[in-house]
Parts: structure tokens; C-alpha cells; sequence
């Protein structure tokens, strides 16, 4: 008797933890509907919440190349890159708490803005011992 109690102890406590994963899982990722654009590590331009339900196109110039940002029904990706491997556009969408979309030949980052977070700092070092 006692050792049918210990096993359905352990098929409770394991549905119990795998329903806790399940919703943190479920729980929205990072992000909070602010989207900017850098070129050269510099804020080009942002969108907040609103601004990204409308649909629309950019085109974004650097040195020569041209990256193409399509904005629309809240979803945020390049669709055509002047570089000449275009990982840019095979990316896909911008996802909250997902990678950034980079364009390394023409020095574009698109990515979720975290107000939050400093900027300012780059990394925080220690006292050597």
C-alpha cells in the first residue's frame, strides 16, 4: 500500500511540473511592441505597438546597398537585400525574445527595444584578486 502511494506521489508531482513548464512556455516572450531599426549602431527609426498594424514598406540605403523592411499585421521582416547572401530575408519575421534580424554588408539590426534596459553599458567587470 505504502509503495502504490509513493509512485502516484511521483505521477502527480511529475504532471505538476511538466502543466508549470507548460505555462511558462505559454507566457509571453520579451518584447513589448517596440521595434527599432540601427544602422552603424545607431537608432534610424522605431515603431511602437500601433505603428506596426499598419502596413508599409522601407527602404533603408547604406553605401551603396539597399535593404527592404515589410511591416505588416504587426510583424516586422526584411524582404529584399542587396548583400549578397541574404540571410537578412531568409530570417523570417521578427519574433518577441527571438534573434534579431541582422544585414551585416549593410550594417542593419532590427530588434525588440528593451526600455528597460541599460544601453549605455556594454559589459561590468570585477575587482582582480
Amino acid at each position: 500500500m505504502k509503495l502504490y502511494l509513493k509512485s502516484w506521489f511521483w505521477v502527480i508531482f511529475f504532471a505538476l511540473v511538466c502543466c508549470c513548464c507548460f505555462v511558462i512556455y505559454l507566457l509571453p516572450k520579451g518584447g513589448n511592441g517596440y521595434v527599432g531599426v540601427y544602422q552603424n549602431g545607431e537608432l534610424i527609426c522605431s515603431f511602437d505597438e500601433e505603428e506596426l498594424n499598419e502596413d508599409r514598406e522601407l527602404v533603408i540605403e547604406y553605401m551603396g546597398g539597399t535593404n527592404t523592411i515589410s511591416i505588416s499585421e504587426g510583424s516586422v521582416s526584411i524582404t529584399q537585400a542587396s548583400c549578397p547572401d541574404g540571410d537578412c530575408v531568409r530570417h523570417g519575421p521578427l519574433e518577441p525574445g527571438g534573434t534579431p534580424i541582422i544585414c551585416l554588408p549593410n550594417r542593419l539590426v532590427i530588434k525588440y527595444i528593451d526600455e528597460t534596459k541599460n544601453d549605455d553599458v556594454d559589459a561590468v567587470s570585477g575587482d582582480v584578486k
